[in-house]
C-alpha cells in the first residue's frame, strides 16, 4: 500500500469512528497475510492503519443486502 492509499484509508476509518462506529474496518479485498482469508484494514489504539485478520464480513462497517450495488443505479 502506498502512503497516499494509507492516508485515504485512515481518513475514511477516522470519519467512521467519529460517526460512532466502534471498531471501523474496511476490506482489503485480498489475502494480505497469506492465511487464505481476505483481510481488512482497521485502526490501532493510536489511530494508525493496521492489517486486521480473521474478521468475518458480518463484522465490517457495511453488509451487502444482496440486491446489487448499494447506492448504485440499475
Amino acid at each position: 500500500m502506498t502512503d497516499d492509499e494509507r492516508t485515504i484509508i485512515q481518513q475514511i476509518l477516522l470519519q467512521w469512528k467519529a460517526d460512532g462506529v466502534q471498531n471501523p474496518i474496511i476490506p482489503a479485498y485480498q489475502d494480505e497475510d497469506g492465511d487464505g482469508v481476505p483481510d481488512f484494514y482497521g485502526l490501532d489504539a493510536a489511530d494508525a492503519v493496521i492489517l486486521v485478520s480473521g474478521v468475518t464480513v458480518g463484522d465490517t462497517v457495511a453488509i451487502s443486502t444482496g440486491e446489487g450495488i448499494e447506492g448504485g443505479s440499475e
